[in-house]
């Protein structure tokens, strides 16, 4: 055998090797240009004077559900200097302290008594005795010591956020509220200037009152109780805000909402001739969930009419009693994708972010000021987890609080055929303009296939650049972990650095399938966008 024949072999296999690499590079530049071939989605962003809404600074907040704490506040590692980062990188914000053991709440400030009415007096000591009769209607009581309060009150104010605490409204003395406890709870934390960081609520959910805990409340009533309970902040806690009533979301279904919403609001707008709506409540709010925790799906999670479900709720909302609130703001403050405590495997993995990252958006452009993620610590959506790692969800909350700002923009797609891309565009948030007007664009890709936007209007000059932030998930949908722009992103007691890819073509969004994307985009000409 010669030389040449011994070694030919080995010669075809690296030509074989060469091929198949030569033509696998040319399918792959091939597949990636067709999505160039298809009809891009144009958005428009014309020249604008003012903001079709400004959110608050707290806009993205989170609750703590008081179950968490009812066994004992250390259910939920306030005092973890790791926990405190991660939740003060989102503020600011509010902390929620809410839900349906709002209503069986009692403080008792520690060494001294506290007055409890008979009946509730009872109810601990036959739940202390027999733990099967406060299932079902006859939930446990707890107590919440001062303590507590002082502890939880220290953990806002290390993480930059305001705490809304949930008063029990099922203290009755007969029709009427009977504040003697929140009035103790009002004087303690009075006395220890903790009033300076609270907002009040007032019941969890009262028209679900008979379905959970066998007691109506009739929504005049309820109106009549934030009076009394607006008299005792104003003496104890003034400046500070009441916010309520937190019903439900609306359903076809369940118009008690609804009306409950509509006769508590009017009874307070007609209570006084000399007094308005606003003299009474500084924001109008409820809780809003897309699906059953129990029941939901993968596919729930990415389909497009779940989605819908939230403009629906909050258009009849508005139809209803936006001439009676006037402008009062409006706050989502208990929301999530799924009641329930959420969809394990679901809600705190990859595929709850698209749900989580619209409801931002559209929220925010139906002119919701403030919208309350349930929740920070706990259940299937908890946005930290129990080994305190952070959820895809607290990372997507992370680009949002550092990207977009409170200024929401009017802009729009030209086609909106299938439902499967959905964007959104306020200006960049504050601290990150620089020079120019920045805007910042985001979307959510609900197809498996990649897409993109093209830029266009009126505001979009020759001299833009873009900084891109696309977001997928590190494996399939459900996967617990997160990539931004490939990297996956880990909180090892630190935060990584958090890099844009800056665009060549800055007028040319690409999004991968199944993704989430951020945009800042310069020199838009948007003047109130305007650095500071």
């Amino acid at each position: 055998m010669t030389f040449r024949s011994r070694f030919m072999g080995r010669d075809t296999l690296i030509l074989t090797y060469t091929s198949i690499f030569a033509i696998a590079l040319i399918v792959h530049l091939i597949t990636r240009s067709l999505i160039y071939l298809v009809p891009p989605n144009i958005l428009y962003i014309d020249v604008q004077t003012a903001p079709i809404h400004v959110t608050s600074d707290r806009y993205l907040s989170f609750g703590v559900d008081t179950i968490q704490i009812a066994t004992s506040v250390d259910n939920v590692p306030f005092d973890s200097r790791r926990f405190q980062n991660l939740t003060s990188l989102l503020g600011p914000a509010y902390i929620r302290l809410g839900g349906t053991l709002s209503d069986r709440l009692i403080f008792m400030e520690d060494s001294i008594q506290t007055s409890i009415p008979e009946e509730i007096y009872y109810r601990i000591q036959e739940c202390a005795q027999n733990n099967t009769s406060c299932a079902g209607k006859f939930l446990p009581y707890f107590v919440m010591s001062s303590g507590d309060l002082i502890k939880i009150n220290d953990f806002c104010k290390k993480t930059n956020s305001r705490l809304l605490f949930d008063l029990n409204a099922l203290f009755r003395n007969g029709t009427d509220w009977d504040s003697t406890n929140t009035e103790q709870l009002l004087s303690f934390a009075s006395t220890h200037e903790i009033t300076k960081n609270i907002d009040w609520q007032l019941g969890n959910e009262p028209n679900s009152f008979r379905h959970v805990f066998n007691v109506t409340v009739p929504p005049e009533q309820m109106a009549r109780d934030f009076v009394h309970l607006r008299a005792l902040i104003e003496n104890y806690s003034p400046g500070s805000k009441l916010v309520g009533p937190d019903t439900t979301r609306p359903q076809p279904k369940r118009p008690d909402c609804v009306q409950y919403m509509k006769d508590f609001l009017t009874t307070l707008e007609k209570y006084d001739e000399n007094t308005n709506l606003s003299d009474y409540l500084d924001a109008v709010a409820w809780h809003q969930y897309y699906l059953n925790g129990r029941e939901a799906t993968l596919e729930d999670f990415w389909n497009p009419d779940t989605f819908e479900l939230l403009k629906s709720q909050i258009d009849t909302m508005r139809e209803n009693i936006d001439n009676i609130r006037g402008d009062i703001p409006m706050w989502l403050s208990e929301t999530s994708s799924a009641y329930g405590g959420g969809a394990p495997g679901l809600s705190n993995s990859f595929s709850g972010s698209p749900l989580w990252l619209d409801k931002l958006g559209l929220a925010a452009k139906n002119a919701i000021s403030v919208v309350v993620r349930q929740s920070l610590f706990g259940g299937s959506y908890s946005m930290i987890g129990k080994d305190l790692s952070p959820s895809p969800d607290w990372w997507v909350s992370l680009l949002y609080k550092r990207l977009v700002g409170n200024e929401v923009i009017d802009c729009r797609l030209d086609s909106d055929k299938n439902k499967l891309q959905r964007i959104y565009c306020h200006c960049s948030a504050k601290f990150i303009r620089t020079k120019g007007n920045m805007v910042t664009v985001f979307a959510i890709n609900l197809s498996k296939v990649a897409t993109y936007f093209q830029l266009e209007g009126t505001a979009i000059g020759k001299n833009i650049t873009t900084e891109e932030y696309i977001l997928t998930s590190s494996t399939d949908r459900k996967s617990t972990n997160i990539s931004l722009n490939g990297v996956v992103l880990k909180y090892d007691d630190d935060l990584p650095r958090i890099l844009p890819k800056k665009l060549q073509t800055a007028n040319k969004l690409r999004m991968p399938g199944y993704s989430l994307g951020f945009w800042v985009i310069h020199n838009v000409k948007v003047p109130f966008c305007r650095s500071l």
